[in-house]
């Protein structure tokens, strides 16, 4: 191995001055570093007694925050009970409010549905009568069901507010626990027993909400309350004001179906006049088309021996010899007369097949005409039974009297017994 030669003085001055610059430097960087070291203990003493300070302020005004929102919730919880035990006597009296004005109701409606769904053919309409029977029946059954679902709202709001204030009691306590919990944590010091280091101590837990979710709870359940008591003193009002409406409409529909029966009979009345009339109009009718019927057929059969006459001469000069059988002007007239014969013969046999067409249909149409006014009548006789079964249970005394005097004047009108007067067979067809 070859031996080293020595250094050069430049190399030995040069490397005693980079050791001394490497210290200077190493030394430099351990007085920043030691500076920092002290300031960053300051700091964390500063911060420290700062964060605690400020965390026991903050818990003492959370321990406020809650106890002034726990003593709103209070409030509530003891207005949700009050107006529990106010509604509850309510639904009580509620329960026993029904009355016999119902079943009055449906009774008289039903018989007199009944009557006028006796009524024949197209004289079975739906007019205002049945309007208002149905009306009467639609109100007698709302009147049940409207007694009946105040029942079951008083009991669905008294669920219901059974249900907020389990909502408050609930979250009462919660307050009350979050209230302990925050004055155990401000009444810890440095010398508290059971303290130790947790580990993982700044993982955030799946349970927990943000401030604002907490404040929206309560807000939400006080929200709740508030609606609910408001529709609770809303629907004691409306308890207290239901049982007087349901006498005003009853007797209101009343009134108005007793309007729509008189009405009513005075149309029935009218139109069996007018039937009448119309009867005799068509069977004035069916006799001038008899006659015409016997006069057409007479002018037909008058046609006839003219027709023999024209008939016979043509055939006799059609047997004229050779050059004699010409188209002459006999010849000529003949076929003229021949043809008009035929024609207005023709005609007189369709025009009298049109008339005893048109007196089928007006034999058809008096049988139709009379079988209705049978039914009109037994219409009136049973508007009227219906009129005298509402006087005997739900008119006053003036209505009644208006109501005989209509019935009666009506009556003394238009007398007519179907079974006497239009007792005929049916109608004959002419072929």
């Amino acid at each position: 191995m070859a031996q080293d030669h020595g250094y050069l003085p430049c190399e030995l001055e040069q490397f005693n001055r980079n050791m001394e610059h490497a210290s200077a430097d190493i030394r430099g960087q351990a007085l920043h570093e030691r500076h920092g070291a002290e300031w960053l203990r300051q700091e964390a003493k500063l911060r420290t007694s700062w964060d605690e300070h400020g965390n026991r302020m903050r818990l003492k005004d959370r321990i406020d925050h809650v106890k002034a929102l726990r003593s709103r919730l209070q409030e509530v919880w003891d207005l949700v009970d009050r107006e529990e035990k106010l509604l509850g006597s309510e639904k009580t009296r509620l329960d026993k409010g029904l009355t016999g004005r119902h079943d009055l109701i449906m009774n008289v409606s039903g018989e007199c549905e009944m009557l006028s769904q006796a009524r024949e053919g197209i004289n079975n309409v739906h007019d205002e009568v049945e309007d208002r029977l149905r009306k009467e029946r639609e109100l007698a059954t709302q009147i049940r069901r409207d007694l009946e679902r105040k029942n079951r709202e008083s009991l669905k709001v008294l669920e219901d507010l059974q249900r907020v204030k389990h909502l408050l009691t609930k979250d009462l306590e919660d307050k009350d626990q979050a209230v302990n919990s925050d004055q155990a944590q401000l009444d810890l010091t440095h010398n508290s027993h059971s303290m130790s280091l947790k580990p993982d101590i700044l993982r955030i837990p799946r349970a927990l909400v943000t401030m604002r979710a907490w404040l929206e709870r309560s807000l939400e359940n006080l929200r709740l309350a508030t609606r609910l008591l408001d529709n609770a003193t809303v629907l004691r009002n409306h308890i207290t004001t239901l049982f007087s409406k349901v006498m005003h409409d009853s007797d209101k529909e009343a009134h108005a179906t007793d309007f729509a029966y008189r009405k009513r009979y005075h149309d029935t009345l009218m139109a069996a006049r007018k039937l009448d009339h119309n009867r005799q109009n068509l069977a004035e009718e069916i006799k001038a088309v008899e006659n015409d019927i016997q006069a057409t057929q007479t002018a037909e059969d008058n046609l006839t021996p003219s027709m023999k006459l024209a008939h016979t001469r043509i055939e006799n000069r059609n047997q004229r010899p050779n050059h004699e059988l010409t188209m002459d002007v006999p010849q000529e007239g003949l076929l003229l007369e021949a043809g008009n014969l035929a024609h207005f013969k023709a005609a007189l046999f369709h025009k009298n097949s049109l008339l005893r067409a048109r007196w089928n249909d007006l034999r058809e149409q008096l049988h139709r005409v009379e079988l209705d006014l049978d039914r009109k009548l037994k219409c009136l006789e049973m508007d009227k039974r219906a009129m005298t079964l509402r006087q005997g249970s739900m008119n006053p005394v003036a209505e009644k009297n208006v109501i005989d005097h209509v019935v009666e004047r009506h009556s003394k009108a238009l007398s007519m017994d179907p079974d006497e007067r239009y007792r005929k067979e049916a109608p004959r067809v002419l072929v």
